[in-house]
């Protein structure tokens, strides 16, 4: 199909904070380095919050919204590990997926487009190839997920986080790839300072006040994320444990926004009547935006799940983390993830199965006791900031040369 000046630039990720969090950081790189480039840009995501949430405002959706992104859903479909009626559900939608996907992204003539994975990375990278758009998908892993696996066949660049990806990869797919990092939002690094975030953000004035009494507050501060959809043994091991907890730290608290659970509403309820017993604050909140920047610095301590994208943003700020992989996403990838950042001396594993709150608090103690020494040129190399940017330069490439 031959290309036009109307060709779109086509950002696709969606079914985990990993996949969304890093194409929105890409395309505000684009809007920070080409303008023009930027007002190509369409986001094609999902239906669904969660595999099983229809019709809730998926993540993606939410942020779209939020930075007046232009985005289109199409069907999602999946193959699911627990065989069960949805699952069947689920696995039968994934060629209405690429039907779905080839007539909305015919319209719009796409020049570019980049997969970040999760479900429409399959079929938004295939419809595009088959459209004659230049290719990139990004990994954010080590090891590949099934999306971007069947994905890299047609992709012309392969994009990677971590040089260890290459063990996984076939030699024919090598030649075509290149590691650039794990893209991270800006804002993270531009709203450090408590002052310039509530300068140039527009924060709800309850948010904004506990921001303050925590930026003055002469305790220690555990800050802790479940990942973009939040973590619901996260959630309810703090719950319990939170009268404890607020005798000598702040608890900042990411929560995630599950229907089914809904963690974020019984939790605040808890953390309302919390506030007025302790000095100590606990702050709670579905999600949080350009504000993260300043909780990570705030943050004495992180407790985390070890996605990815987690551990990538632990290690450039470099905090000291507990992380609690989930045992059960394939290649053990959370574990491995975990394991990277404490054999650099920033980061203690605590499995799944020994979570308890009086573990939790021990491990917590104990940190305290012995702040950890990480190892930091060698995290600087395994970690480096700039992927985001890089990513845009490339796309920006792709896209002059295909015109």
């Amino acid at each position: 199909m031959p290309h036009t000046r109307k060709g779109k630039i086509i950002v696709a990720g969606a079914g985990s904070g990993g996949h969304v969090l890093t194409a929105i950081a890409t395309i505000e790189a684009i809007k920070q380095k080409y303008p023009q480039l930027y007002k190509r840009i369409v986001y094609v995501g999902t239906n669904r919050l969660t595999e099983y949430d229809l019709d809730q405002p998926s993540l993606e959706e939410k942020l779209c919204r939020r930075l007046n992104i232009p985005f289109i859903k199409i069907q999602a479909g999946k193959l699911q590990r627990r065989p069960s009626m949805k699952s069947l559900k689920m696995a039968l939608k994934i060629p209405i997926s690429f039907v779905d996907a080839y007539f909305k992204l015919r319209k719009l003539s796409p020049v570019v487009a980049i997969s970040f994975g999760g479900y429409v990375g399959l079929p938004v990278t295939f419809v595009s190839h088959l459209l004659g758009a230049y290719t990139f998908i990004h990994e954010q892993t080590v090891n590949f997920g099934l999306s971007n696996r069947l994905s890299a066949y047609f992709a012309d660049k392969i994009l990677l986080s971590f040089k260890d990806s290459f063990k996984y990869m076939p030699a024919s797919l090598k030649e075509k790839s290149e590691v650039v990092g794990y893209p991270v939002r800006e804002a993270l690094f531009r709203y450090t300072n408590l002052q310039k975030l509530l300068e140039e953000v527009h924060l709800p004035s309850y948010l904004a006040e506990n921001l303050k009494k925590l930026s003055n507050s002469k305790s220690h501060t555990l800050l802790v994320l479940g990942g973009g959809l939040g973590s619901h043994l996260l959630n309810t091991t703090i719950e319990k444990l939170a009268p404890k907890l607020l005798k000598q730290f702040n608890v900042v608290l990411q929560t995630g926004d599950n229907k089914t659970t809904k963690d974020f509403q019984r939790i605040s309820i808890l953390a309302n009547k919390l506030n007025k017993r302790y000095k100590n604050l606990f702050i709670v909140s579905e999600f949080f935006n350009e504000e993260l920047g300043f909780l990570y610095s705030k943050a004495d301590l992180i407790l985390a799940r070890s996605g990815a994208g987690l551990v990538y943003q632990i290690a450039l700020f470099k905090k000291p983390a507990i992380l609690v992989p989930i045992p059960w996403v394939s290649n053990n990838e959370q574990y491995n993830n975990a394991r990277k950042l404490e054999q650099l001396g920033l980061a203690k594993i605590l499995e799944q199965k020994r979570l308890t709150p009086v573990n939790l608090l021990r491990t917590i103690n104990h940190i305290f006791a012995h702040p950890p020494k990480p190892n930091i040129p060698k995290l600087e190399l395994e970690f480096p900031r700039g992927a985001a940017l890089k990513i845009a330069q490339m796309v920006h490439s792709a896209h002059e040369n295909t015109l």
